[in-house]
């Protein structure tokens, strides 16, 4: 895998993409675009150069504001966050429960005081914010976008 980050002088990043080769043509993993501010703005994966699973936007002050699902590259759902209503209990079903990390929250904590360095943000140039962009799937194993 190999990641093309983009900076302009004296900014925070801008954007970050994921590449299965070398020559960056195969568009593949991350990809994270970042307000001026240095918030994030779009959240998404790529799958042979083509969007896959759900993209997140956000506005300029970290508010969720869009999600699309895209399946083989194609948009199949739009979604607006503050349109869907909430429910008290999400189950659906019985068999259902929120996604765990293998190990706990124990297994979380100790992960996070080993690999996040907290003095990134401070040492930044707008200094200040990390954001850890994670997904567990349902075996409990955890994936780090960034």
């Amino acid at each position: 895998m190999f990641e093309r980050l983009d900076y302009k002088t004296g900014a925070p990043l801008q954007l970050l993409r994921t590449y299965r080769d070398s020559n960056l043509a195969d568009q593949y993993g991350a990809y994270l675009a970042y307000h001026p501010n240095g918030l994030l703005h779009i959240k998404g994966q790529y799958n042979g150069n083509q969007k896959a699973e759900e993209w997140y936007y956000y506005n300029d002050t970290s508010k969720h504001i869009l999600t699309e699902t895209y399946k083989e590259g194609l948009l199949v759902k739009t979604e607006l966050p503050d349109t869907v209503k909430k429910s008290k209990d999400t189950l659906q079903y019985k068999d259902e429960r929120e996604a765990n990390l293998k190990g706990g929250t124990k297994a979380w904590l100790t992960y996070i005081q080993k690999n996040l360095n907290a003095d990134v943000g401070q040492q930044s140039i707008m200094g200040g914010q990390v954001q850890v962009l994670f997904k567990i799937d349902a075996e409990g194993n955890l994936f780090i976008f960034i």
